[in-house]
């Protein structure tokens, strides 16, 4: 019986020490060797072009071996939204996330600071700042004190909880989004809100992270660098495209210009060349304001690019709408596919060949009207429009002196003015029976 329970007893002490050795191999972290470093800078506003172009950059790192991203950081600030989702991609990322606020001069505000407090290593190049990070509303003095609040606190528990995870001054980045606090980067260095300042990336980045334990998912790991490979990824053409149209100022203009232009067409219409403008600037903007999704804004494009194409076969725009048309086309086909979870995207060796047969095909057929136009002569009764029938999209009422009702009327898509001494209603038809090409006015019969 005493052999049993000793026994019995040796089985237990075993199975302890196993589960005992287990437990701790589990809490033991992993080696995360760097092998790849895939570095992009950003030095202009947090916009959608930033997005995607980060999301280009996670994509490479992912795909590569022992992967990891290093953000060269300087920006005034940008979209909360955009901001949103930059961190939720660094969350989700299976690869640690370097931010370097550089270079000299250089600052990390407003959104900045919120996408800063998320990385796994943050440092800083002397000469350079991070915080002021509360929110502003362009119409703050009517923006209801308890919404203004929520925005401040959500803000304040996101800043929080991320410096705070990865063991930075959790307190001294709420007050970037409270008090709108501002901080030196020695000033960083001291109150622990950054892991360290650093000039040069070979010579004070590389030698740091040796070593040095991180959280990556919830599980630790350990830097260790094998003489890693840098990878630089920069902008592809319809990222620094949409960068360009995503500043504040160009979108608020793009916007105003679009809408006078689609004012005028409506004062005027029948020549369609204004109003088809207007709508490809208010699309343009529609995306630069983050009001559509880039993808349906870009496919509105491709749409609108088509419809221009066909308008030009029936309105007098000497190319005006066919160029707006291209235009059209390349931004749509340069925008598509700009989701987090698209891993497709359209070359631009297809979309410069697309874009180019257009315009080929649309000057030939220019060409050829254009000859045709030469060859015509007077005698040819071009220049007259006697006979021709006109719609009447405009009654402009009796002149006094004349006795005889005048009109705007449309032909062969021109605008023309018309007078009569017969009475005409708005959008119906009537012949000419003689005109005067140098006043650019029909008679009506």
């Amino acid at each position: 019986m005493k052999v049993f329970y000793f026994f019995r007893f040796l089985n237990v002490l075993f199975f302890l020490t196993v589960n005992l050795n287990s437990l701790k191999a589990s809490d033991n972290p992993s080696t995360y060797v760097m092998k790849n470093l895939v570095t992009v800078t950003v030095d202009s506003s947090i916009n959608p072009a930033t997005l995607s172009y980060l999301e280009s950059a996670f994509k490479k790192a992912e795909s590569q071996e022992g992967g990891a991203i290093l953000l060269k950081l300087s920006t005034p600030g940008g979209l909360v939204s955009t901001t949103k989702k930059i961190l939720q991609l660094i969350g989700e990322a299976h690869t640690p996330t370097l931010i370097w606020i550089t270079p000299e001069s250089a600052s990390a505000t407003s959104a900045g600071a919120l996408i800063a407090a998320g990385a796994h290593f943050l440092f800083m190049s002397p000469g350079t700042n991070i915080g002021a990070a509360t929110p502003i509303d362009m119409n703050a003095e009517n923006l209801e004190e308890d919404l203004r609040s929520k925005a401040i606190n959500d803000l304040v528990a996101l800043i929080t909880s991320l410096s705070e995870t990865r063991g930075r001054n959790g307190n001294l980045f709420a007050k970037m989004v409270t008090e709108a606090a501002s901080y030196t980067s020695e000033e960083a260095r001291k109150e622990k809100i950054i892991d360290s300042l650093a000039n040069d990336l070979e010579d004070d980045i590389f030698p740091f992270l040796q070593g040095k334990s991180f959280l990556l998912k919830g599980h630790s790991y350990i830097f260790q660098l094998e003489n890693p490979n840098l990878v630089s990824l920069d902008m592809d053409l319809g990222q620094k495209i949409l960068n360009v149209f995503a500043d504040p100022n160009i979108a608020y203009m793009l916007f105003l210009v679009g809408a006078a232009l689609l004012y005028f067409e409506l004062q005027a219409p029948g020549g369609l060349v204004l109003g088809g403008l207007g709508a490809f600037l208010l699309l343009l903007s529609g995306i630069s304001f983050q009001v559509l999704p880039l993808n349906f804004g870009a496919l509105a494009l491709l749409l609108l690019a088509f419809l221009l194409f066909i308008l030009e076969a029936y309105v007098t725009s000497y190319g005006v709408l066919s160029l707006a048309g291209l235009v059209s086309l390349s931004f749509g086909s340069l925008f598509l596919f700009r989701t987090e979870d698209s891993y497709m995207t359209v070359s631009h060796h297809l979309i410069l060949a697309a874009v180019g047969s257009i315009a080929l095909f649309l000057i030939l057929i220019g060409g050829y009207l254009f000859k045709d136009f030469r060859r015509r002569t007077p005698s040819e009764d071009y220049y007259s429009k006697k006979g021709k029938t006109v719609l009447i999209f405009k009654v402009l009422g009796m002149d006094e002196e004349t006795k005889q009702y005048k009109y705007l009327v449309k032909t062969e898509g021109e605008i023309w003015s018309a007078h009569s001494e017969k009475k005409f209603e708005k959008d119906s038809h009537a012949l000419v029976s003689n005109s005067d090409q140098s006043s650019m006015s029909l008679y009506l019969q």
